[in-house]
């Protein structure tokens, strides 16, 4: 996530990112903040592990699995 958003941002260098872990977290917790000429943004992304690798946000997989998908229907498979 932290790269998606350097990507999108001001760049890698520029882009902080915090990793916080708790043994009683049960969620993928994702939390985004921007700010600039625009002014202020922030939100917030939940998400619930997969069931053999709850380290993984199931949204993610989903979105790959998607992504593909799509990208077969173009080529014709």
């Amino acid at each position: 996530m932290a790269a998606s958003v350097g990507f999108a941002g001001l760049g890698l260098d520029e882009t902080e990112a915090r990793l916080i872990a708790g043994p009683t977290i049960t969620k993928n917790i994702h939390e985004i903040e921007a700010e600039g000429d625009f002014r202020r943004f922030a939100f917030r992304i939940e998400g619930h592990g997969l069931p053999y690798n709850p380290k993984s946000l199931a949204l993610i997989a989903m979105s790959l699995v998607h992504t593909i998908a799509r990208r077969r229907r173009r080529i014709g498979f």
